[in-house]
């Protein structure tokens, strides 16, 4: 016997009834751009904060516009990820009956739950379905722990199992959470619900697909919300851009430079920060930042483990199909394929011609937000200089005034290479806690290095 269950009001995929004009469609879409870049910067913070606005799908169905109107393939993926995001935390909170009417409505006919109506219409008991299933679980030491949760699913919760059609779910298959019979996937309500995200996702993505090609057929019905996606989009950019930087996302987490957030000029930081709290960069921020991190000392797999768990167009990708697809282009820097070069950082000159330098590429209010968020502590003369010499065209000697105000003295040249920046800062690091020793009488430790975060003055 079922539980019959509504949709839950949060779920962004349910039909929507009534009517809106533009204007709300593009409140609400703001609204949900506002909580999905709040959940990447501080997830249970966020959804504390939840409320029926950001439980309403009308916000989730105008950013479904957006992606779908805008084409922009990186407001697409990080609107797939998060939204997932979204769906995850809700559906891990929803009762057994919300949880049965959302599977169904993502995988309609193409799924069987129950354990009677799956022994009734496939023809397989549950004995031999406890051991197909267990003859596919790895021998290790959670394995005793695990038969018994499968006991337990099996036998003693009706609902406790599902069978899927093969081609909705083939990754169960892959990571060995299910068997296949006659063109089912059988497995537990607990091995599909690990892996509802996709299904969900899935489902968003054929939305925005449907919506894209009814565009192209000049479907006008489409065509006049073309309005409400360039709206969304300009808005999702500059929020974006303006982004709160706060000094406590700049970690300290070892001696090695790559670690020392708090000694990376702005450009690296401002990127670094954009990487977790959006999950994208363009292909020239990524190759700006990449080999940066190489140059600091930051191994081949270090990257790749950074860039599989940030990047959102990696959403989907077992780690195997990230080396093969994703992960080439940090190979790439590494000189490991294609040209196989030891390629070197950029220089600041190259930066603002071809890439991000925060001195060139962003507005004056921008920067200030940046600043003013970043080091609360900054001089407003100081913060005064750095933009004029940003409107003159100047980004060298703005990035220069940064870090006059970062070593606590004047530093005269123009900024010339991001790994100039660091190794300034780190030097000056260095003979104060050399003078700190001599004062105190002691000797410090050759690899010391500060443990403070990046918001106090290095060197003040």
């Amino acid at each position: 016997m079922f539980l019959e269950s509504k949709l839950p009001k949060w779920y962004p995929l349910q039909k929507l009834h009534g009517s809106v004009n533009l204007d709300q469609l593009v409140e609400a879409g703001k609204k949900r751009v506002d909580f999905l870049l709040s959940i990447a910067r501080d997830r249970e913070e966020a959804f504390l904060k939840s409320n029926e606005d950001v439980l309403n799908p009308l916000g989730c169905f105008s950013l479904i516009i957006t992606a779908a109107l805008s084409e922009d393939n990186l407001f697409k993926l990080w609107f797939l990820e998060h939204e997932g995001d979204f769906f995850s935390y809700w559906m891990e909170r929803a009762s057994i009956g919300d949880k049965i009417a959302i599977i169904k409505d993502l995988l309609g006919d193409n799924v069987i739950i129950g354990w009677k109506e799956i022994t009734s219409r496939l023809g397989i008991s549950r004995d031999d379905i406890l051991k197909e299933l267990a003859v596919l679980l790895p021998s290790d030491t959670r394995r005793k722990e695990t038969m018994t949760k499968l006991y337990t699913d099996i036998y003693r919760n009706e609902l406790g199992g599902v069978a899927v059609k093969f081609w909705e779910v083939p990754w169960l298959l892959i990571k060995h959470r299910g068997f296949p019979h006659k063109g089912w996937i059988v497995t537990t309500m607990r091995f599909l619900l690990a892996e509802i995200k996709k299904c969900f996702q899935t489902k968003l993505e054929a939305r925005i697909k449907h919506l894209s090609q009814r565009k192209k057929e000049g479907d006008t019905k489409v065509l006049i919300l073309q309005e409400v996606a360039e709206r969304i989009l300009s808005y999702w950019r500059e929020k974006r851009d303006l982004m709160s930087i706060k000094y406590k996302d700049f970690k300290v987490v070892g001696e090695k430079l790559y670690e020392r957030e708090d000694l990376w000029p702005l450009c690296m930081k401002i990127l670094i920060n954009r990487l977790r709290t959006s999950g994208y960069l363009t292909h020239g921020e990524r190759l700006q930042l990449g080999l940066f991190l190489k140059k600091l000392g930051m191994s081949l797999e270090e990257q790749l483990q950074l860039w599989y768990k940030s990047a959102v167009d990696n959403f989907g990708m077992s780690w195997e199909e990230f080396e093969r697809k994703g992960g080439y282009y940090i190979k790439h820097i590494y000189g490991l394929v294609g040209g196989r070069k030891d390629y070197e950082a950029p220089k600041c000159e190259t930066i603002i011609a071809k890439y991000f330098c925060p001195f060139k590429s962003l507005s004056s209010e921008q920067l200030k937000e940046i600043l003013k968020n970043m080091h609360q502590e900054m001089p407003d003369k100081v913060l005064v200089t750095i933009l004029r010499r940003m409107r003159e065209g100047e980004a060298r000697k703005a990035c220069s005034e940064y870090l006059s105000f970062l070593m606590g003295r004047r530093y005269e040249k123009e900024m010339s290479h991001p790994l100039l920046f660091v190794r300034l800062l780190y030097m000056r690091e260095k003979k104060r806690k050399r003078r700190e020793a001599r004062e105190s009488g002691s000797t410090p430790h050759a690899g010391e290095s500060k443990k403070g975060g990046s918001g106090s003055r290095a060197g003040a």
